[in-house]
């Protein structure tokens, strides 16, 4: 017993009973899978995951959530994805799309936002400018951009091309009629039209609600209920490898029953859900602005991400339209994970 002269009873009482419980309870049977997600950007358009967050719904899957903003973007993020750094990806829709086209073994395995979330908010020096409101025929909305300096975060990002996409639904050479000026975040956005410096900005909330409550820009464009024909496109998506193992795909299953849960917390329940994310997430922005954005985005989260062809023919059009071209049909996505996650556990 000289070996156990200088522990503590207390001490050593406590290893005896840490040792039989090791042999009881396997380390195998305590230990949880952990999902690595890259989200491109920290907009609340990503609304399944900041609520899949906040409501902790990847416990009841047992499973970990390790969470990152990627720097860069979507192509970052997709980069992060290939060289195994992250398991999935949140990014923008289209940017997959061409990256598939290019021959990157990826594929959009949940739709996070099944609307265009991207909504056009104008100064108003432009609104006394131009005339431009929402009693307008859409076309002569779209009309009154020719000409206008529009800021994006990042110069061909989603934004950029949403905005030139926009102007051909209007008649307007995407490419002639819009200046498009790199301004960056969502903030300094907020703050270029406050001060004049763009006329306009393509944002999802909070930033257009955010401008209407300060006065300083209302907005006038909200293309998945201004333009027919559009409804239900999947703009923001999660992103897994094609190739992916069976862990791989063990982990997504778990990972749609989480956003789905969390999805299902939201919209029963908005108000609260808001003031619970906006209370976790974004503290310094005012509860009826997040109120507003989260009713705003709840159209586009009730149907579980769902993917189908109809959904996915949209995405190919509106990457058609944008001036690049679409992978072929089918190449892309799977509704496999969102069907497994319905039917096992």
């Amino acid at each position: 017993m000289t070996r156990f002269k200088n522990i503590d009873r207390r001490q050593f009482a406590f290893a005896m009973f840490a040792l039989a419980a090791s042999a009881r309870w396997p380390a195998s049977a305590a230990a949880k899978e952990t999902v690595r997600m890259g989200q491109a950007t920290t907009t609340l358009g990503f609304l399944p995951v900041w609520a899949a967050r906040a409501y902790d719904t990847f416990a009841a899957e047992q499973v970990d959530l390790s969470w990152a903003a990627i720097n860069g973007g979507d192509p970052a993020c997709l980069a992060a994805l290939d060289s195994g750094d992250i398991d999935i990806a949140a990014t923008g829709s289209d940017s997959v799309l061409e990256a598939v086209a290019k021959g990157q073994p990826y594929q959009i395995i949940y739709s996070l936002m099944s609307k265009i979330s991207l909504n056009l908010t104008v100064s108003e020096a432009m609104i006394k400018r131009t005339g431009i409101s929402r009693s307008m025929p859409i076309k002569e909305r779209i009309a009154c951009l020719k000409g206008a300096t529009i800021g994006v975060a990042v110069v061909g990002g989603a934004q950029d091309r949403t905005v030139r996409w926009l102007a051909t639904r209007g008649g307007l050479d995407g490419r002639k009629d819009v200046q498009i000026v790199q301004i960056g975040s969502a903030a300094a956005l907020g703050a270029a039209l406050e001060n004049g410096r763009i006329d306009a900005f393509m944002l999802s909330p909070p930033e257009g609600p955010l401008a209407e409550a300060a006065g300083y820009g209302r907005t006038v464009i909200e293309p998945d209920t201004d333009i027919s024909g559009w409804k239900g496109m999947p703009s923001l998506v999660l992103v897994g490898r094609s190739d992916a193992n069976e862990a791989a795909q063990k982990k997504i299953v778990a990972t749609v029953r989480a956003m789905n849960s969390a999805n299902h917390a939201v919209l029963s329940d908005l108000e609260g859900s808001a003031d619970k994310i906006g209370g976790k997430f974004f503290p310094k922005l005012p509860q009826p602005v997040m109120r507003v954005s989260i009713k705003t985005l709840a159209d586009g989260i009730r149907d579980d991400g769902l993917l189908n062809d109809e959904r996915a023919k949209l995405l190919s059009q509106f990457v058609e339209d944008s001036g690049r071209t679409p992978p072929a049909p089918g190449s892309f996505w799977t509704n496999k994970y969102v069907e497994l996650a319905k039917t096992t556990k």
